[in-house]
C-alpha cells in the first residue's frame, strides 16, 4: 500500500495497486474495517496502473491520485473519485508534457470538501497543480 488515511469518524482507508497476471498493475482502494470493500481500477491501456495518494473529503467521497499508462505507451496521472461506499464515480487523467513519467505524490482536499488539489506530472523539477471543483 502507498497511501493510508484516517478519518475524523475512524475510518480507515489504504490505495496502492495489485498485479494481475493478464493486465499487470491496477489501482487498488480499500476501507477496511466491518463495513469495508476493495475496489480496482484498470485504465484503458490495462497496464501500470498504480495508486500514491488518498484523502477523504468530509462528506465521505475518497479521491485517490497515482499514474496510469497511456495506449501510446506513455504516463499519465489519473485522479478518482469513489462514494464512501466504494462506488466509483469518476476517473479524471492528464497527461505532462511529452508524456513524462508523472509520479504524483501529494492529494489535498479543502475545508469544505469541494476543491481537490493535487500535482501534475513534474518536468525538470517543474511542480505544476491542478484543482477541481465538485459540483
Amino acid at each position: 500500500m502507498t497511501g493510508v488515511v484516517v478519518t475524523a469518524g475512524g475510518e480507515r482507508y489504504v490505495c496502492g495497486y495489485e498485479t494481475f497476471v493478464d493486465r499487470g498493475f491496477d489501482v487498488s482502494i480499500r476501507r477496511l474495517g466491518s463495513s469495508g470493500w476493495t475496489r480496482n481500477w484498470d485504465g484503458p491501456a490495462h497496464d501500470a496502473d498504480k495508486a500514491s495518494e488518498i484523502a477523504v473529503s468530509s462528506a465521505g467521497s475518497v479521491y485517490v491520485v497515482g499514474s496510469s499508462r497511456t495506449k501510446a505507451g506513455g504516463s499519465s496521472t489519473a485522479l478518482l473519485k469513489c462514494s464512501a461506499k466504494g462506488k466509483r464515480l469518476w476517473v479524471r487523467r492528464w497527461t505532462g508534457p511529452d508524456d513524462a513519467n508523472p509520479q504524483p505524490k501529494r492529494l489535498a482536499i479543502d475545508g469544505q470538501g469541494e476543491s481537490v488539489q493535487g500535482p501534475l506530472p513534474r518536468r525538470r523539477q517543474q511542480h505544476l497543480l491542478v484543482c477541481l471543483q465538485n459540483k
